[in-house]
């Protein structure tokens, strides 16, 4: 089957999908108009909680992607989404699918890919890897953040960016915006970051543009920014 055919049956699936379960529909009256962006390692689990309560599942979907499935109410609901700093989500996502993973396709994974000791040491595996470079970088955990919020210009398409450090001030950031109250809730927590850990060679590379979205949103007064303002549509 041609990619595009597969990739059209995917987006009519999960529309079907969204029409027909409360808990899948991203946008439906219970969600109080917010659409979280769930970038993989972001403190996503957490934050879906702390927005939706515990019955509503979440999938690491782009913005692009929900934008398909209904742009008139893509336009019409507040997009958020976290940015975490790029080391520590690499370092996450290699302890995360090692020990913590309960699916079995990501202990597969790490056992192929992410079994050559330290991160360091993965990333210089990888750097000489060709195959092994490229099964990371495909990986949902190692997507780029910039893959989830931008569209396929490289344009922002979500309104407000929450820094990982700053998760309770971009949640009562929220709340002032809508005049209501959420309780941070904390799931999944990772294990610290080995001191002095930075990406390297071709991953440094890979992750320019994440590293540009981390300094942009993590800077911000606040720890986080509002890229759109959606009030007019809201």
């Amino acid at each position: 089957m041609f990619p595009f055919a597969s990739k059209l049956i995917q987006l009519y699936k999960w529309k079907l999908r969204y029409v027909f379960s409360v808990k899948l529909n991203p946008y439906h009256s219970s969600r109080g108009g917010v659409l979280f962006i769930h970038v993989p390692k972001n403190a996503g689990c957490s934050f879906v909680e702390s927005l939706y309560g515990s019955d509503v599942k979440s999938f690491h979907f782009t913005a692009q992607f929900y934008r398909l499935i209904n742009e008139a109410k893509f336009n019409a609901v507040l997009k958020v989404a976290v940015v975490r700093d790029p080391d520590e989500r690499f370092v996450s996502a290699v302890n995360y699918n090692r020990r913590l993973s309960g699916d079995f396709s990501d202990q597969e994974f790490a056992k192929k890919h992410l079994s050559h000791g330290s991160p360091l040491d993965i990333c210089r595996v990888a750097n000489e890897n060709e195959q092994c470079f490229q099964r990371i970088c495909e990986h949902t955990h190692f997507r780029r953040q910039v893959s989830y919020v931008c569209d396929a210009d490289g344009e922002i398409i979500v309104d407000l960016l929450i820094s990982m450090n700053s998760l309770s001030a971009g949640l009562k950031e929220i709340e002032r915006f809508f005049s209501r109250d959420y309780n941070i809730t904390h799931r999944n927590s990772s294990q610290r970051m080995q001191d002095g850990f930075k990406l390297s060679g071709r991953f440094r590379e890979f992750y320019d543009a994440d590293y540009q979205l981390w300094d942009y949103v993590s800077q911000a007064e606040g720890g986080f920014v509002w890229v759109n303002d959606p009030s007019i549509q809201i």
